[in-house]
């Protein structure tokens, strides 16, 4: 799974994806005309699914969580279908990559990575001012593979 914008690669090469599962996740930057100095991710899952979590660490924020799922999350405000959690993550000081981590449940309430990314300082002016959507499917459900399925900012609060 890679994210390139114009023709660039905004996310490295995948390190340890479960690419199954990682089947599930799709990556669409949409320009919102945020503020700069950062970019907004935004996590959007179906409702019914069990909670899952992007770890983004190296943000100018330090790390930072997202949680979406039935027990997490935001109720998405114009479809009952998602939940959703967003934040603003300011680039890093450092020349260090900004790195993602997605995980989903796993037995005894533990979480597994399924992937990680991460997305270089010679990058960070591609996001800049943008929103970055990670929609996660329930699992083989491919349901936000079909674009009218995929909320954006206006409905989801």
């Amino acid at each position: 799974m890679e994210l390139f914008i114009n023709k660039s690669k905004i996310f490295t090469q995948p390190q340890n994806n479960d690419v199954q599962s990682m089947n599930d996740v799709s990556f669409y930057l949409v320009n919102e005309k945020e503020k700069k100095g950062g970019f907004i991710v935004c996590f959007v899952v179906q409702k019914k699914a069990w909670n899952r979590q992007i770890e983004i660490q190296n943000t100018g924020d330090g790390n930072v969580d997202l949680w979406a799922g039935e027990s997490k999350g935001i109720d998405a405000k114009g479809d009952a279908n998602v939940k959703f959690d967003y934040k603003w993550c300011s680039f890093p000081t450092n020349a260090k990559p900004i790195r993602f981590m997605i995980n989903k449940p796993k037995s005894l309430g533990l979480m597994e990575t399924i992937g990680q990314f991460d997305i270089l300082s010679a990058h960070f002016h591609q996001l800049d001012g943008r929103t970055l959507y990670i929609y996660y499917s329930m699992d083989n459900e491919k349901y936000f593979k079909v674009e009218q399925n995929r909320p954006k900012k206006v409905i989801l609060y």
